[in-house]
């Protein structure tokens, strides 16, 4: 079924589960997750980034989402990550997306809730949920580059989400953007002190390559939502390699080679699933 965040997070943070945000590059790999969140009885957010919006085409983005999850037993939402082009934004908001991300976190902070609260504006008339972010998250995604790492700073979280009315809140506490180059320091401390300070629900972006401990953990303290992306990436590609290099790789029937592609996705998202608490709760 459709969904947006305000659907499933505010359950998420009441039951201390979280529910798992994925990056997809096209349909193979946005079937597989839903597949996967099905099969798991969960909730799940299926994210394209604002290149993926674009490369894919905004309006092919909706109508596959809604041909796979309209039917679901299981909420589902679309969400754009991490846009930072407010024309963006309304186009998806318009195209039919039931959720975006506006990443003004490189700004300054008055700018960052100015810029905000005009996005929440905009998308509440459509029933989208927005998303927004506090603190600088190191690393690259796509076509999104993060600055030097800034922690978030829990004191900041109350007047942000009051004076924005945003629905969820992504906050830096030590995750990076990509596969981690050296073991994460993560600072668990900021997430519970700024769980105290709102209601609105936490994200945890840059959930590729953590462990079960790490992100059990981060939910404990407080985060309803993470973001899994790279992971997902580097499946879909070395499944999608390995398949055409096999020797005996003689069919030329594109579902063969994208078969493979499809169950590497859907276990990632299977196992985020069951480690996020979120199983079971749709």
């Amino acid at each position: 079924m459709l969904a947006n965040l305000n659907d499933m997070l505010k359950k998420a943070k009441l039951g201390k589960y979280a529910v798992g945000a994925f990056n997809f590059k096209e349909y193979s790999d946005m079937k597989a997750i839903a597949a996967a969140a099905a099969e798991q009885n969960a909730p799940v957010i299926l994210m394209s980034s604002a290149a993926s919006a674009k490369f894919f085409g905004i309006k092919e983005v909706v109508y596959t989402y809604r041909g796979i999850c309209e039917d679901l037993p299981v909420p589902c939402a679309l969400h754009l990550d991490h846009a930072k082009d407010p024309d963006l934004i309304r186009q998806c908001v318009d195209a039919g997306y039931t959720s975006v991300m506006i990443d003004a976190s490189t700004m300054p902070f008055d700018k960052n809730i100015e810029t905000t609260k005009r996005v929440v504006d905009m998308a509440r008339n459509k029933g989208v949920s927005v998303e927004a972010e506090l603190g600088t998250i190191e690393g690259r995604e796509d076509d999104v580059v993060g600055g030097a790492a800034e922690f978030v700073d829990p004191e900041k979280v109350r007047e942000f989400v009051e004076q924005t009315s945003v629905d969820a809140l992504a906050i830096a506490i030590g995750t990076v953007h990509g596969f981690y180059k050296k073991t994460p320091q993560l600072r668990f401390d900021l997430i519970e002190a700024a769980a105290k300070l709102t209601g609105a629900p936490l994200v945890m972006h840059g959930g590729s390559g953590l462990t079960a401990y790490d992100f059990k953990k981060a939910i404990e303290c407080g985060i309803s939502k993470v973001n899994v992306g790279t992971e997902l990436k580097h499946a879909f590609s070395c499944s999608l390699c390995e398949t055409a290099s096999k020797d005996n790789a003689a069919s030329i029937d594109p579902m063969e080679f994208m078969r493979p592609v499809r169950e590497a996705c859907k276990k990632i998202a299977a196992e985020k699933i069951m480690i996020f608490g979120s199983a079971g709760r749709a």
